[in-house]
């Protein structure tokens, strides 16, 4: 209302200092280069006109979130439009003269690739500094046309909290220039993560114990692999694993507390009452896991699921 009554307070003077004589036109520049994250009217057109100070002017965006050395295209209706709304009635007294577009050039700043990069690393680094004993990361390519602005600025980077162990993994970067969001911007790194494994000593058998005479302790690069394996207590080789391989969760299974053809003791219940037979079992199972048995005195074979080393519960 207060920017609509100066206007209007204006006017006259405008009027005045056009009477016996035709309107005069305001020259726009076609290239218009700003420092700010804004571009105004005030930016815009040039010369010496009695309306050159009004505040409308100046308070008036044309184009906002500009990012340094980056082209904005202002179409001439877009610009015309805002020149109208600013000095309302006086916008009829000094014509705007323009091209059919102005182009808007944020100046300034500095090379973003080395802050960027830096604090890309520090980030991916703190989050892998739990599951690798030594980590190195060598990024992909650099942000060489990425500029910052001089002041103002804030940088954060988004890494997932539990980030996927992987041979490429990525950083976002986002720049904050006060409270607004300037960029964002992904690093890749490639990623090599060592830290304490097991690793076959030897060729190893599928179905073969695991246990220090085939396994030993050693530092290796993971980023590659799967879920390394932790233990071996009560594992034996799900598969054939080749000698100086790091062992993964997926190469092992529980040992068998039930073998084939092994007598196991078998564990009838009924409410209170417990009863232990002796029995063969017909496959190989771990604990928890549903095998087949059957009576030393021969019969049909029975499902039972494995207790302990040796022992089944019928079901």
């Amino acid at each position: 209302m207060s920017r609509l009554i100066a206007s209007l307070l204006a006017l006259p003077l405008l009027a005045g200092a056009g009477q016996g004589r035709a309107a005069e036109s305001v020259q726009a520049k076609a290239d218009v280069v700003v420092d700010a994250r804004e571009a105004r009217l005030s930016d815009i057109v040039v010369g010496r006109w009695p309306g050159a100070s009004d505040p409308a002017l100046a308070s008036r965006v044309v184009a906002s979130g500009l990012r340094i050395g980056e082209p904005r295209e202002l179409s001439r209706r877009q610009v015309l439009m805002a020149w109208q709304s600013a000095l309302g009635a006086a916008a009829g007294q000094w014509p705007l003269d323009m091209p059919e577009r102005i182009t808007v050039t944020r100046s300034g700043g500095a090379p973003a690739a080395g802050r960027i990069e830096q604090a890309a690393r520090q980030a991916l680094e703190q989050r892998l500094s739990g599951a690798c004993r030594r980590a190195e990361l060598r990024p992909r390519a650099e942000q060489a046309d990425a500029m910052l602005p001089g002041q103002g600025l804030r940088l954060a980077a988004r890494v997932p909290p539990s980030p996927q162990l992987a041979r490429r993994m990525v950083v976002w970067l986002d720049a904050f220039e006060g409270e607004a969001l300037y960029r964002s911007w992904p690093v890749w790194f490639d990623v090599a993560c060592y830290r304490p494994v097991l690793r076959a000593r030897r060729e190893i058998a599928k179905g073969e114990s695991l246990s220090p005479d085939n396994v030993e302790e050693a530092v290796a690069d993971v980023a590659a692999t799967g879920r390394a394996l932790q233990s071996l207590q009560g594992l034996m080789a799900g598969r054939a694993l080749p000698a100086g391989g790091v062992l993964q969760e997926s190469d092992a299974l529980p040992l068998p507390l039930v073998r084939k053809g092994a007598h196991v003791a078998a564990r009838v219940r009924s409410g209170a009452v417990e009863l232990e037979l002796s029995a063969i079992a017909v496959s190989d199972g771990a604990a928890g896991e549903v095998v087949y048995a059957k009576s030393e005195k021969g019969g049909a074979a029975f499902k039972a699921r494995v207790a302990a080393d040796g022992a089944v519960d019928v079901m």
